[in-house]
């Protein structure tokens, strides 16, 4: 009589291609993550160019300050979380202004920066050598 089941061989060569697999895809999900956690910050530097807009036409001039904007109830929340793993920063005057979300903590260097005309640049980098562009 045949007893179903599998034999100790057959799940070791299992286990054994899974974790050749993992091992090959395992560079790439750091990348991919970074690339999250870079197109997040890109969204509130986009949504920051949006409340300078609506600044503008409320006033006539650009917010001088992340704080004006966020006075006048423009700014998104998620800004000022202490878990933030972007810091953002403005300079400008009352017709132009820059800002830039500079990457916190990790192995992950860089920044991004927008201006009034909405033109996204910067990028963050590892000590490996791998790259995040907007």
């Amino acid at each position: 009589m045949k007893q179903a089941g599998y034999s100790l061989i057959e799940l070791m060569v299992v286990v054994t291609i899974v974790g050749i697999i993992a091992a090959a895809a395992a560079p790439y999900y750091g990348e991919a993550v970074e690339q999250a956690r870079c197109d997040q910050a890109i969204e509130t530097l986009r949504s920051v160019w949006s409340a300078q807009r609506m600044h503008r036409l409320e006033h006539g001039v650009y917010a001088t300050s992340l704080e004006k904007l966020d006075d006048a109830g423009l700014l998104d929340r998620s800004m000022k979380r202490s878990d933030a793993l972007f810091a953002y920063s403005m300079s400008g005057s009352d017709s132009t202004f820059l800002v830039e979300a500079k990457r916190l903590g990790t192995s992950w260097q860089g920044s991004f920066l927008i201006s009034e005309t909405g033109d996204l640049s910067g990028s963050v980098e590892d000590r490996g050598g791998r790259r995040v562009t907007p």
